[in-house]
């Protein structure tokens, strides 16, 4: 299967990942996890869209303004 992926950065990862799974969305197995700038989560993709979605939260260099 060949699947696109599609990313959002998300301010506030935990409200997203409750919100998301709450209107039935899927992780996929062992995630969330710690990424290369933080927490993300993929989930699966919703039938008939072969869409790969994934969350994360955004990168922010050291010293920079949140």
């Amino acid at each position: 299967d060949v699947y696109k992926r599609q990313a959002f950065q998300v301010e506030d990862f935990e409200k997203a990942l409750e919100e998301l799974t709450a209107k039935g969305l899927k992780l996929i197995k062992g995630f969330p996890r710690k990424g290369a700038h933080g927490q993300v989560a993929f989930f699966y993709p919703t039938k008939g869209l072969d869409l790969l979605f994934e969350i994360c939260e955004p990168h922010h260099l050291p010293g920079s303004e949140v």
